[in-house]
């Protein structure tokens, strides 16, 4: 079969040429069941239009998209993200564009979304279900991932951090530290954890440490308090922590429990979220550097609105922040 064309995706339809043109370069008034149609169809038969073109030809609506998994309890307790919409809303003003924040994201039609609002790409944060990815191949604007390690959509780019290599330098700055007995903390079925963890392993191999202790709960302050109870009975002077929120709650169960920190134990976290400067210890952190992912995030999209289409992997560098909880006062 040639290449497809505007008339075989009309022909196919049952719509107009004018009609099926006006949906794909966003003019008109075409109605969201027509819309949807289209698409649905478009996809069907794998016909894909040019993207410059298209940009050339829609009437701009300046307005990107950002969606979260709402289900994730570090989007609503921590400001990471929030780092990420900051330094999107940023760079998006210098071009004259909005930002639209999708809410509910288990419940939200995504394709729906993107067509009542017009958008011109979307930023994903995390993980989606199959379900919903399914629903991204249908929508034809540019789509970025941002943490978000499956790798497997045709057709969007992704940003990610080397949370193997965090882990890596997480565990060895304890070990350099003099920790003897270090263990790991996540959670369970995150896919960022089991990445942090496989850096643990292997500084623990490099080091020629003992055995790997690991402990797992929900990626809550609660699910660290309760880990905390049971760390601070062990021989533990050591803890890599798969994100600061579970931090926070382990030093509050230690400190309670008579560990002192870090004379007794030594702990860094993943995120470095504001709220590690405030704590007592402050709280030494990965820096994941979301700022700079947002950044990289709006390049990408408007790199593709403007034709430059190539569709790219791209790792931002992390950084660890070394604070009371880690460094012993002389």
């Amino acid at each position: 079969m040639g290449k497809l064309t505007i008339k075989d995706i009309a022909k196919k339809s049952g719509f107009s040429v004018s009609t099926v043109s006006n949906v794909i370069n966003g003019k008109g008034k075409c109605s969201l069941e027509t819309q949807k149609k289209i698409f649905h169809l478009m996809e069907e038969v794998g016909y894909k239009p040019n993207q410059a073109a298209r940009t050339l030809a829609s009437k701009k609506s300046n307005l990107i998209g950002i969606l979260f998994p709402v289900e994730d309890e570090i989007f609503r307790k921590n400001n990471s993200y929030q780092k990420i919409v900051n330094s999107v809303t940023s760079e998006l003003s210098k071009k004259s564009y909005d930002l639209v924040i999708g809410n509910n994201i288990k419940e939200l039609d995504i394709l729906e979304w993107a067509l009542k609002r017009d958008l011109e790409g979307i930023i994903i944060i995390g993980d989606l279900d199959i379900s919903k990815e399914k629903e991204l191949k249908k929508i034809n604007i540019p789509i970025v991932f941002i943490d978000n390690y499956k790798n497997n959509l045709y057709g969007v780019n992704y940003i990610n951090s080397d949370d193997t290599i965090g882990g890596f330098n997480a565990t060895e700055i304890l070990a350099k530290n003099k920790c003897k007995n270090i263990a790991f903390v996540g959670s369970e079925d995150i896919e960022v954890h089991s990445r942090r963890y496989l850096g643990y392993q292997s500084a623990l191999i490099e080091s020629s440490l003992g055995e790997e202790r690991l402990y797992l709960d929900q990626p809550t302050y609660e699910g660290g308090l309760a880990l905390g109870e049971m760390i601070s009975k062990t021989d533990i002077d050591g803890l890599c922590v798969a994100s600061d929120i579970m931090a926070f709650g382990i030093m509050s169960s230690l400190l309670k429990n008579g560990k002192k920190i870090p004379e007794d134990i030594k702990i860094i976290g993943f995120d470095n979220i504001d709220s590690c400067r405030y704590t007592t210890p402050t709280l030494s952190s990965v820096d994941l550097n979301f700022s700079a992912k947002g950044i990289v995030a709006v390049q990408m999209i408007f790199e593709e609105i403007e034709g430059k289409f190539f569709l790219r992997n791209q790792s931002i560098d992390l950084n660890i922040v070394l604070r009371g909880s880690t460094v012993c006062k002389n």
